[in-house]
């Protein structure tokens, strides 16, 4: 019976961590709206915090499967680190140098800054 109880207490206390660190969701924006197809673009995303008290930790940058970025650069950011994921296109693509791309950057996460209550940050990628 302690046993049980022991377990149910736990799972609980899983629960609302889990909770509580479910992500929010600001009002990102981008600029430039559009990208010329085949041609090179910085594009900067404005993140605001939104919340009166709580720091933003982290932004998870997701990138369209349906039209992939033959190429994607990061630019550095103090204060935060980023790691890029790749995934194998379905079908091979052509860049403009003529070479094969067999996958593409389907997601970028920045961590371990903070943008506080009221601020904002910009992040940027070509």
């Amino acid at each position: 019976m302690r046993t049980r109880k022991i377990i149910g207490a736990t799972a609980l206390a899983c629960a609302a961590v889990v909770t509580m660190a479910a992500p929010a969701f600001a009002h990102v924006s981008v600029n430039p709206k559009s990208a010329p197809q085949g041609g090179f673009q910085t594009l900067t995303f404005q993140v605001p915090n939104e919340t009166d008290d709580a720091n933003t930790i982290g932004l998870d940058l997701q990138l369209p499967p349906d039209h992939p970025f033959a190429s994607v650069s990061v630019q550095p950011k103090a204060g935060w680190t980023y790691q890029a994921t790749t995934t194998p296109l379905p079908t091979p693509v052509t860049n403009d140098d003529g070479q094969q791309v067999t996958d593409y950057i389907s997601e970028i996460k920045w961590t371990g800054g903070q943008i506080k209550p009221g601020e904002f940050d910009t992040f940027a990628v070509s």
